[in-house]
């Protein structure tokens, strides 16, 4: 069964397992987490499948028919649940490494 319409804080989830993305077939890294953007002349749905038999671990795809298994993740749309999670991303490292930066300012004063 495909996963539907996950909230970003599961996709984050998965990412934190899984914490390489790729958007290529050709260049794809084992367990990395595959996204099928579209384009003028290509759609990654139809890829999605050749991306999970090369080893992904999932498959973010905004076209129900690219359904395979409960490795593909359908969203709304591929391109801005990518953007939305390297927002997302983005903003954990800096609020991790600014609360780092208080801890180490936190044990010098010690």
């Amino acid at each position: 069964m495909t996963r539907l319409m996950i909230t970003i804080e599961d996709l984050y989830s998965i990412y934190l397992a899984h914490p390489v993305v790729s958007t290529d077939t050709r260049q794809l890294p084992e367990g990395c987490i595959f996204f099928a953007l579209r384009g003028a002349r290509f759609d990654g749905n139809q890829y999605a499948r050749a991306a999970l038999e090369a080893g992904a671990a999932y498959a973010i795809i905004d076209d129900p028919s690219a359904q395979i298994d409960e490795r593909t993740i359908l969203v709304e749309d591929s391109l801005k649940a990518l953007q939305l999670l390297a927002t997302t991303v983005s903003s954990w490292a800096s609020l991790s490494s600014r609360s780092l930066g208080r801890m180490v300012r936190r044990r010098r004063r010690s």
